[in-house]
């Protein structure tokens, strides 16, 4: 199979698409980061329209705990899986409630699914993962149906997800959504910047990162923990780019050991 891509998509919408003098409307809870929207009007090729941000229904510091792992290894050092697979299995015993957790890779997925399935062995919560163990829909399904479930999701669980009838309690992010720096066109992509990085990569995983936090606030009665695992995003200097693409939640920084007790706390 031979697979196309445009280097840039802009060009090609605004010519064929936004220059055709009709009422185009765009609207999503993810179109502008900290940076507003210039990176969409870029990536779209949006050269003339009139725009407007408006403010969210919840109440987000109210319904939304943001919980920061402390003393983790980054991800791909040794200890870190460990612990991730650790802390989520504290969270599952301590709150016994619906858990969905964002991988950025379908074998992080698994072995964090494995490890998990052994140390829960007997406790009587379920551990799915998307693939492994069923479509999206079918995983979800079985998280909406029954609360002591954990659900391990990748590509496709980062957006457009809901629980009919029910709401996720803690939504795990294990590590700061990048683009693989090996795919093609992302390699591509990043060429056609000065600071492919700086200017590429960071924007579309801060991106991602508020498509992946969307998943846990979906209604004003909803009440959640969001638990991210990622050492990155307070030691690198590029880590306050994703914290400000938050809403105004309550934020903590917290030991290992105290993230289970929090949420549980948390949740009530």
């Amino acid at each position: 199979t031979i697979n196309m891509a445009p280097l840039r998509i802009g060009p090609l919408l605004s010519d064929q698409l936004f220059n055709d003098n009709r009422s185009i409307i765009l609207t999503s809870g993810s179109l502008t980061t900290g940076e507003g929207f210039s990176r969409i009007r870029n990536n779209l090729g949006v050269e003339n329209a009139k725009e407007i941000a408006l403010g969210s229904p919840f109440n987000y510091k109210e319904s939304a705990l943001v919980v920061i792992g402390q003393n983790i290894p980054e991800p791909g050092k040794e200890g870190y899986n460990g612990n991730v697979a650790a802390i989520i299995r504290d969270i599952a015993l301590k709150t016994r409630d619906r858990i969905l957790v964002l991988f950025t890779s379908h074998s992080a997925l698994l072995t964090a699914r494995d490890a998990l399935r052994e140390s829960l062995r007997g406790s009587g919560i379920k551990v799915l993962g998307q693939g492994a163990d069923g479509t999206p829909f079918r995983v979800m399904n079985a998280l909406a149906e029954t609360p002591e479930t954990i659900v391990l999701g990748s590509s496709s669980l980062w957006e457009g997800v809901d629980l009919k009838g029910a709401s996720i309690k803690t939504l795990v992010m294990p590590r700061l959504p990048f683009p693989v720096p090996t795919d093609p066109v992302f390699e591509a992509r990043s060429e056609q910047y000065q600071n492919g990085f700086d200017e590429y990569a960071v924007p579309e995983a801060v991106m991602r990162f508020k498509q992946g936090f969307g998943r846990l606030i979906r209604n004003k009665s909803d009440r959640g923990a969001f638990v991210l695992l990622d050492s990155r995003v307070t030691n690198r200097s590029y880590g306050m780019r994703f914290l400000k693409a938050l809403p105004d939640c309550t934020v903590e920084q917290l030991p290992v050991r105290s993230i289970g007790k929090q949420v549980k706390e948390w949740l009530g």
